[in-house]
């Protein structure tokens, strides 16, 4: 197998995926963005050519259909197939490490690391025993390869704040993919810094705006419009139609489509259709979609006492190694005015934040530690509500897969609510 073959090309989600909770909640973890791609662009990228079929849970079947109507999801493949984890780090030189495990293994491998799978080719594979096969089932040679004690060199990114690491580099790589795109601009206002930046013809940018790419490429998407005396600092990425408002300061982030963003950004990923269109400081996060963050709200990515951030995976309190991290903040969530949130904590799906929030918050809860401690369960007619409102004020609606999928996320992190001593169905939004 000395090269590709027109053999069908699956992604598909792991075990890894409850790693990237509250994240993978919502999508698939191959629709994460890294840099200005998602996570299966990005693997699309590497590979050459458009995925055909993923394999995602059953309850996000439905919606990523929606999101993805040319793919087979969750589909038998009776005939040979590449498979891809959606949890490969985007550093991997994927297409050659294929190509040089076939020449070596034939037609029926796995290449895994610590027993998770990243990649692998088969003669046929079958949607209901996908598990078993990826772990090395009859007929399948099983490579182990990586070092594992190396997390951020390995080929399987495990933890969301990696992600942020290697945002920086994805940028990179994307703004080389682009071709021959650096800026001119024509607007002698605007200064441009390193000469790595593109702005698409269908993008504004207003007057005294600085564009530094001299530690880093930055690409501004069709659309979008960055306003007067704003700085973004490279490698950066702003999605498509996203408004960053004027004098905000970015540097080193990503942003999705159909954002608002305003303030301080600092390393982080913000998913898109969300909303930080205020003052206060985001640093070292990731922000998921059709989220809003209040006027003033502030994320902590610094102890004071300048150790390493550990962050809560499961049941398990993970040492992350890194002195800057801030938080984790899923889909849905709103935060009050003057909202402050201390390093590594993670906020789950469809919550609502007031006051110092100093714990980790499950999903579907109203968090309140100002004036006083008061935490309650979100009705799940009501959350719905809410997201449906918010999707109409950006011209989507919400369709009858998305609102199973939130009665099934709502259903599954009850034991998490429980967990945390959240008062059950005592507050409904109005």
């Amino acid at each position: 197998m000395t090269e590709l073959e027109s053999d069908r090309l699956i992604v598909f989600d792991s075990k890894v995926r409850e790693n990237f909770y509250p994240f993978s909640l919502t999508r698939p973890v191959f629709d994460l963005l890294c840099g200005s791609k998602s996570i299966l662009e990005g693997i699309e990228t590497g590979l050459g050519r458009k995925a055909s079929d993923v394999i995602v849970p059953k309850y996000l079947e439905q919606v990523c259909k929606e999101a993805h109507p040319s793919l087979r999801v969750n589909e038998d493949v009776p005939e040979p197939c590449y498979a891809v984890s959606s949890a490969i780090n985007p550093k991997l030189d994927i297409r050659r490490a294929l190509v040089t495990a076939g020449d070596e293994l034939g037609s029926n491998f796995i290449l895994s690391q610590e027993g998770d799978p990243i990649a692998g080719h088969f003669d046929q594979l079958k949607n209901e025993a996908l598990t078993s096969t990826i772990e090395g089932g009859s007929g399948i040679v099983r490579k182990e390869i990586g070092d594992v004690n190396q997390s951020y060199n390995s080929e399987i990114v495990r933890y969301p704040w990696q992600l942020l690491s290697l945002n920086g580099e994805a940028v990179e790589r994307d703004f080389q993919n682009r071709g021959e795109m650096t800026a001119e601009s024509e607007n002698s206002s605007i200064r441009l810094l390193g000469g790595k930046v593109w702005i698409s013809p269908q993008a504004a940018v207003e007057d005294f705006v600085v564009l530094d790419s001299s530690k880093g490429a930055i690409i501004i998407d069709d659309g979008s419009v960055i306003g007067s005396f704003t700085k973004i600092t490279g490698p950066a990425f702003v999605g498509k139609r996203t408004v960053i408002h004027p004098s905000s300061k970015l540097s080193r982030c990503s942003v999705g489509d159909d954002c608002r963003i305003g303030g301080e950004v600092e390393e982080s990923i913000i998913l898109d259709f969300s909303n930080k269109p205020h003052e206060g400081f985001l640093g070292h996060s990731i922000i998921g979609s059709w989220t809003n963050l209040g006027a003033l709200t502030t994320v902590s990515d610094l102890k004071n006492t300048y150790g390493t951030i550990k962050v809560r995976i499961g049941k398990d309190l993970v040492n992350t190694g890194l002195v800057k991290v801030g938080c984790f903040i899923a889909d849905m969530c709103k935060t009050a005015i003057g909202t402050l949130i201390y390093s590594g904590k993670t906020i789950g799906v469809s919550s609502h934040l007031f006051g110092e929030v100093a714990e980790d918050v499950p999903s579907f809860t109203i968090f309140k530690n100002a004036p006083s401690p008061r935490s309650a369960e979100v009705y799940i007619d009501s959350a719905i509500e809410t997201q449906r409102r918010m999707m109409r004020r950006r011209g989507q609606t919400m369709s009858e897969a998305y609102s199973e999928m939130m009665k099934s996320i709502h259903f599954t992190t009850s034991k998490d609510r429980t967990a945390s001593n959240v008062p059950r169905n005592n507050f409904t939004l109005v």
